[in-house]
């Protein structure tokens, strides 16, 4: 008998070590390591590419653009730590919100509280595209944008949060 429970137990660990649990997806995990590919020229689709160079924030890609899936390319190519940040305005918020609420470039204002600051009741964060960078690294994320008024910023993040800096990359307004 104590063999059997012995035995039976094996099997039961055995099959639950070997079930496979499916790969999450790029929308609600960023990559672990640098993706390919590194430029929306190869990319089937809509791609916005959008890099971080030290002094600001440059974007290249459509504005305007159907709602539905999106790959979006960042590149840190700055000497410290960086991120992109994406979000989703709400309600009759609009870009000059964003704008007004970002200050001037760098914006530097809202360093101590940059947490908060990410949170604004009038928009949503995207999923998965926040991820800190290494001078030099690159990131990708595929997803799918729900119609309305979107942003894109880059954010250096150096070791020290009083020298945070906030830009604005774009503002993109995605139709039905």
């Amino acid at each position: 008998m104590k063999n059997m429970v012995f035995l039976l137990v094996a099997l039961l660990l055995v099959t639950a070590c070997a079930t496979t649990q499916p790969a999450p997806t790029s929308t609600s995990l960023p990559p672990t390591e640098t993706p390919q590919p590194r430029s929306c020229d190869v990319v089937d689709g809509i791609c916005l590419d959008l890099t971080f160079d030290g002094e600001s924030c440059i974007y290249d890609g459509p504005t305007d653009l159907p709602s539905g899936p999106v790959t979006l390319i960042f590149h840190n190519e700055s000497d410290e730590w960086a991120f992109t940040h994406m979000i989703r305005i709400l309600g009759d918020k609009t870009i000059q919100d964003v704008i007004l609420r970002v200050g001037e470039e760098p914006s530097e204002q809202h360093a101590a509280h940059v947490w908060r600051w990410f949170a604004a009741s009038w928009w949503l964060k995207i999923p998965g595209v926040w991820r800190d960078l290494g001078a030099g690294e690159s990131q990708i994320w595929e997803g799918v944008l729900e119609p309305g008024i979107h942003a894109l910023f880059c954010v250096r993040h150096p070791p020290h949060p009083e020298h945070l800096g906030v830009w604005l990359g774009s503002g993109l307004t995605v139709g039905d």
